[in-house]
């Protein structure tokens, strides 16, 4: 599978694609994206930028986050059933009623990080 760029990926979405599974998105910027109600399960996001960016309602189950920065993103209402946040960046971001059974946040930065009313993963 071809690696995607930035303008790939806006593009796509805002063409109407929504499944970007099990896709390698390792070292993309995309800061300030708008990519809710996606689905990115088994997705690659290693090294990524995603500070700023809207992912509501996404279903991020599966997908690596390590070392990514998602801070002051938007994750509320998603599902992050066993994903990875390892040594990530989430300051300041939203985890608002999203379901983190099982996700890795082993060594993640969540100062000022809003997740009450999540189910809990592993901290």
């Amino acid at each position: 599978m071809t690696k995607l760029t930035r303008e790939q990926v806006i593009g796509q979405y805002e063409s109407g694609r929504r499944d970007f599974t099990e896709e390698d998105f390792s070292g993309l910027y995309l800061a300030g994206c708008d990519l809710q109600m996606a689905d990115f399960t088994n997705t690659n996001f290693s090294k990524a930028d995603l500070s700023f960016t809207l992912l509501t309602g996404s279903n991020l189950s599966g997908a690596n986050f390590f070392y990514s920065d998602l801070s002051y993103a938007d994750l509320t209402n998603s599902t992050l059933y066993e994903t990875k946040f390892t040594k990530a960046t989430l300051v300041n971001s939203c985890l608002l009623w999203t379901n983190m059974e099982g996700a890795d946040m082993y060594l993640a930065n969540l100062d000022g990080c809003e997740y009450q009313d999540s189910v809990d993963g592993d901290f």
